[in-house]
């Protein structure tokens, strides 16, 4: 199956098509969380690498190694790759505690912001994907991941805006902002998310919308200029 990685493509060629297709792409990541969490089981891995698209256009959640039904105690935190990971899973390993369905809507939060990153206006970044997250971490650097994720948690909100270098006034950026809230009490459930005006109109889309959404992602305009 597709994975995600031809979004980052897409979304570089900066048309409003892209961001929509990212957009709709994201409603669907959304739906596929939200139907695992209502058999009772947290993913705990989400990123875009854990999904493939059908034929349909439609993402689809797999990689289900990490899940754990109901509410997991402290498991070993992925700090491998923990780009995605809230911070109650990196820190997990320190701090005594439970983990619950809230972790996988800090990850889907941190994909929002992949799909509208502000660094994919910046023209001196370098072409590796990781760049476009919210805590990109490139090994050997010493500032880790987990360290930026940890600042980030310990800033007031407006700090946080600015960490991630995001507008207050942006309804897309204060979705965000909430799913990345470091009380996961305080996250947006699935179905706020869903029903959010930036996502609602992309939720539930039709079949023919998906497969056009499918053929830009496995065929971008000007994917060939791209790779040239």
């Amino acid at each position: 199956g597709d994975t995600m990685e031809a979004l980052l493509r897409l979304q570089r060629l900066g048309k409003d098509q892209a961001s929509d297709t990212l957009m709709t792409m994201f409603a669907g990541m959304v739906e596929g969380a939200k139907a695992a969490h209502e058999r009772g089981v947290m993913h705990l891995d989400l990123k875009p690498e854990n999904y493939i698209i059908d034929e349909h256009g439609k993402p689809l959640l797999c990689d289900f190694g990490t899940s754990k039904g109901s509410l997991a105690q402290t498991m070993k935190s992925p700090t491998e790759s923990p780009d995605f990971s809230a911070p109650e899973l990196v820190n997990g390993l320190h701090k005594p505690g439970t983990i619950t369905f809230e972790a996988d809507i800090w990850s889907l939060g941190v994909i929002l912001y992949q799909f509208n990153s502000p660094r994919f206006d910046d023209a001196a970044s370098t072409e590796d994907p990781r760049r476009l997250l919210p805590f990109p971490y490139k090994p050997p650097e010493t500032v880790t991941a987990v360290k930026l994720i940890n600042e980030f948690v310990a800033k007031d909100e407006a700090g946080r805006f600015q960490q991630l270098g995001l507008q207050a006034d942006n309804p897309v950026h204060q979705l965000i902002i909430q799913m990345l809230d470091p009380d996961p009490s305080k996250r947006p459930s699935l179905t706020t998310v869903l029903k959010h005006p930036s996502i609602a109109r992309y939720a539930n889309q039709s079949r023919d919308a998906l497969i056009a959404a499918r053929q830009l992602i496995s065929e971008p305009p000007g994917s060939q200029l791209i790779e040239a």
